[in-house]
């Protein structure tokens, strides 16, 4: 899988509870990079995505989508650490990449 995470200068993922990701560019830069692949999240994410347009891109919204993500799909992690989330060490190992 390859993970996607939205940081600030500090590598925070959220500030006082509120997204990273909340920039509508930022949010078409991701569907562009996973054109024709799927993209995981969960649905606290998946609300950021419901009123765009991404028929290229096959948005997969579960709780544990990064268990159900296979080799090349994306992971989008929002709102908790990569490592802190219930991936497994093997799991872990599956990551291709991090943009």
């Amino acid at each position: 899988m390859i993970a996607i995470v939205c940081v600030d200068e500090r590598n925070g993922m959220m500030f006082h509870s509120r997204r990273q990701s909340q920039d509508r560019v930022m949010r078409e830069d991701m569907l562009r990079e996973c054109r024709g692949r799927r993209l995981y999240m969960d649905t606290y994410s998946g609300d950021l995505f419901k009123n765009m347009s991404h028929e290229e891109t096959e948005i997969v919204i579960a709780d544990d989508f990064a268990r159900r993500a296979g080799d090349g799909d994306y992971c989008f992690f929002e709102k908790m650490e990569v490592e802190r989330t219930f991936l497994t060490d093997r799991d872990e190992s599956r990551i291709e990449a991090i943009i």
